[in-house]
């Protein structure tokens, strides 16, 4: 099932997705990545997670990077986020962090959301975020969740609900939908402003667990511990998987 063919040209795809511009090998413009990245790019903004810290550089029209500053948030870092125009979001073994892009260019801390430790992807839109937290083979104990945040006000986010799952890993969030990989699949949820989600659809790859995902209008690239994957998605449900590159 190596429709490589097929497959890169989705990832062109997804790369010029959220980018009007004409492709430009200067990396300006935000990209589509998955929940489970250690960096992201944000406007001219290149953020790396470094430890402890969270480092933040401008990409200049040459191509390259200039070293702004850093601020320590502590904890063991493990995912980020952007959001929004100039918000990244920064999930932590025990805290979804929310940092802001000042006017100067500087990236400054604004709140944070804590939560049991865990392992911890986030992805957000329109005032609300979800946090998958996987206790089971990452932290002692069993139990995992995936959690809606409200963060209409970034500066005091609030739990809205908090769902039991199975082994979740990475997300994806599009318009009014939410894609979790979890029990061992991948789910497709419908959701409101609410916090309250709604299982559409759930599917499981052949010979693989999924770990990861980047979303598009109309389909999904699947990162598993054997390999990606794409597929489709409609309205109401997932379709079946159009092809792949699968490790040897």
């Amino acid at each position: 099932m190596k429709k490589v063919t097929l497959f890169l040209f989705l990832l062109l795809c997804f790369a010029c997705d959220n980018d009007a511009n004409d492709f430009s090998p200067n990396l300006s413009g935000t990209g589509s990545g998955g929940s489970l990245a250690k960096f992201t790019v944000l406007g001219n903004h290149l953020v790396i997670l470094n430890g402890q810290n969270v480092s933040n550089y401008t990409i200049e029209s040459d191509g390259q990077l200039t070293f702004v500053n850093d601020i320590i948030v502590g904890g063991q870092l493990e995912t980020i986020f952007p959001y929004g125009s100039d918000n990244i979001l920064v999930g932590s073994s025990n805290a979804v962090h929310f940092l802001t892009i000042l006017n100067d260019d500087r990236i400054a801390y604004l709140s944070a959301y804590e939560h049991l430790t865990a392992c911890d992807p986030v992805v957000a839109r329109n005032g609300i975020a979800f946090s998958t937290l996987k206790i089971s083979d990452c932290r002692s104990g069993t139990i995992d969740f995936l959690e809606a945040i409200d963060i209409t006000d970034i500066e005091n986010p609030t739990v809205l609900k908090v769902y039991e799952t199975s082994s979740p890993f990475g997300l994806a969030i599009r318009e009014s939908r939410l894609f979790v990989c979890e029990k061992g699949g991948l789910t497709m949820y419908s959701y409101t402003d609410s916090g309250t989600l709604t299982e559409m659809d759930f599917k499981e790859l052949p010979n693989a667990v999924p770990l990861d995902i980047i979303v598009s209008d109309t389909h999904l690239v699947i990162r598993t511990d054997n390999g990606f994957y794409n597929l489709s998605y409609g309205d109401t449900g997932l379709s079946s998987v159009l092809g792949g590159i699968t490790a040897d």
